[in-house]
């Protein structure tokens, strides 16, 4: 896998303005052009995430524990996910979070169903609810309701998108296979050729992004189903 700084060498070096001599042993404290395109580097990882909301390589799985009698919960503080980035949209197949009894096991395990926050507000969030096992879930911006309020500390399991990551340390690595690694570097060279006002590089660098972009496409996103 290449490291942040391979691809910020990686950069330089395609720029064909850095020497093999400057090569960076490390990106902090970068000074110059070679500061730019350290955050040239950081800057193209960023934006090919953000480019599509639908990158399988941003969805990942949570695994944490419901409390007793609460409905409302927040991902970092209450179920511990630390790069959380959205909560998966009901329609897709593996938006639905599932619960089982942590004393039964998986056997236990079952789905939740999707309601609105406007219908979950009205059903669990006023009054005293009786504390039940939950079978339904909504979301409301970064937080996830469950309902009715659990009666137990059930397990609860599911997916959700990650947050942009942003490469910081030398030995930091971007989440994708290393074959696409290369689109980052082709896509710094694009705002590298930006700053430099030159076209021909902008076009160049960018005829090479395409290729690798299509192909994490390709291999980064659901086939689409019809019917």
């Amino acid at each position: 896998m290449a490291t942040f700084l391979e691809l910020v060498n990686d950069v330089a070096r395609e720029s064909g303005t850095v020497s093999e001599s400057q090569e960076l042993t490390t990106v902090t404290g970068a000074t110059g052009r070679l500061r730019k395109i350290v955050g040239w580097t950081r800057q193209a990882w960023e934006i090919i995430q953000r480019s599509r909301n639908d990158w399988t390589f941003t969805r990942t799985q949570f695994a944490s524990e419901l409390v007793t009698g609460q409905t409302e919960y927040d991902p970092v503080t209450d179920l511990g996910i630390t790069n959380f980035g959205r909560w998966l949209p009901p329609r897709d197949s593996l938006g639905a979070p599932t619960i089982y009894d942590s004393a039964i096991g998986r056997a236990d395990e079952t789905p939740l169903d999707a309601t609105t926050f406007r219908d979950f507000a009205q059903r669990f969030l006023i009054g005293l609810p009786d504390n039940i096992r939950p079978a339904v879930y909504a979301v409301g911006g970064r937080m996830l309701y469950v309902g009715g309020p659990p009666d137990k500390a059930y397990k609860i399991r599911g997916f959700y998108r990650r947050g942009v990551q942003t490469l910081t340390a030398d030995a930091d690595e971007p989440f994708v296979d290393e074959q696409y690694h290369q689109a980052i570097v082709w896509r710094a060279l694009m705002l590298l050729g930006d700053d430099d006002e030159a076209p021909y590089e902008v076009a160049s660098s960018g005829a090479q992004f395409e290729q690798i972009y299509r192909a994490m496409v390709r291999d980064y996103t659901d086939p689409v189903v019809l019917g």
